[in-house]
């Protein structure tokens, strides 16, 4: 708001709330004797509320990745008729091979150990990529062919 400041009206609202609070805070009730206190690594995995950090699942950097074509891309492949045929050239980094390519649903030829791969696509349209490796990992793209 034009014309007020924090020293002149935020602080004085902080320290009215603060003079509204107990001096000392009130302890916790100490907890009935049927109650059964464990430390949090005693619990078993799924009723833990935190993980050691070596548990923590940060962005796997080893999962396959599809470099090309990116995810949404357009590509012009001269498909512009419905019996054209072109061939499409699909990358991937990462990932334990071998590699199970699967586009629009349908698996294609046994898994390689190839990080390309080469898919004669006919007609334009919409084409789903998934690609999936040794350890199930997958990476995923849509893009459209035109």
């Amino acid at each position: 708001v034009p014309g007020i400041t924090g020293l002149a009206t935020a602080a004085p609202l902080l320290f009215e709330a603060f003079s509204l609070l107990e001096s000392r805070p009130v302890p916790l009730p100490a907890p009935p004797p049927s109650v059964l206190t464990v430390s949090n690594a005693e619990l078993p995995p799924p009723l833990r509320r935190f993980s050691p950090r070596a548990d923590i699942d940060f962005v796997d950097l080893t999962r396959p990745e599809i470099i090309f074509p990116p995810d949404g891309a357009q590509l012009d492949l001269g498909l512009a008729s419905p019996d054209a045929q072109a061939d499409l050239v699909l990358k991937i980094r990462n990932g334990t091979p071998p590699f199970n390519w699967i586009l629009n649903g349908q698996r294609q030829g046994e898994p390689g150990y190839e990080r390309q791969f080469v898919w004669p696509a006919q007609g334009g349209g919409f084409v789903t990529i998934q690609v999936i490796d040794s350890l199930g990992r997958a990476a995923n793209a849509s893009v459209f062919l035109q």
